[in-house]
């Protein structure tokens, strides 16, 4: 059992970044296949619930992950693009959630463990999101404390929910 440690975090972030590069930069796919053998990571015995993962960066690491062989949950708020990030994969599961709405992470949570068959999760990726951007501050103070407070309740709030909530499977799994 193996916990995702920081650098592996970071490892799966730059190789994505590299494939994401190589591919847009290849012309022939020498190029793209070259990188793909020199990023590759074995990540078969890992557990992970990428949250905000259906496209950029997110994305890329989700797809790094499932390449590796981890057993990947990738969520957003729409089920389409999540499905799109696992199609052609068996070892990963897309779960649509609203992280603003505790009962979705609460749901997200439950379809990870269910997904990793009783299982612990091992890990997690949580993409922050800017909503936007939030209004301009020229919008007036109401429209933009109101935009960092959806901000706030995604990127801080949700995030510190579905921790409460895989905790112990990241505390079995040191």
């Amino acid at each position: 059992k193996k916990m995702v440690s920081g650098s592996e975090v970071f490892l799966v972030l730059v190789c994505a970044v590299a494939r994401a590069s190589a591919a847009a930069s290849a012309s022939g796919s020498a190029s793209s296949s070259a990188s793909e053998g020199l990023l590759s990571k074995d990540f078969a015995d890992l557990r992970v619930v990428c949250v905000g993962c259906s496209s950029g960066i997110g994305r890329a690491t989700a797809e790094e992950l499932l390449r590796g062989g981890a057993k990947v949950v990738v969520s957003s708020r729409t089920l389409k693009n999540c499905e799109k990030v696992v199609s052609g994969f068996d070892n990963g599961h897309a779960f649509a959630a609203d992280c603003h709405v505790a009962g979705d992470v609460s749901s997200l949570a439950k379809a990870a463990k269910d997904f990793f068959g009783g299982e612990k999760i091992t890990g997690f990726v949580w993409v922050p999101t800017a909503e936007g951007g939030g209004p301009p501050f020229s919008a007036g103070a109401e429209q933009v404390i109101d935009g960092m407070r959806s901000q706030m309740a995604v990127n801080v709030e949700g995030l510190i929910h579905f921790v409460d909530l895989i905790l112990d499977d990241l505390k079995a799994t040191r």
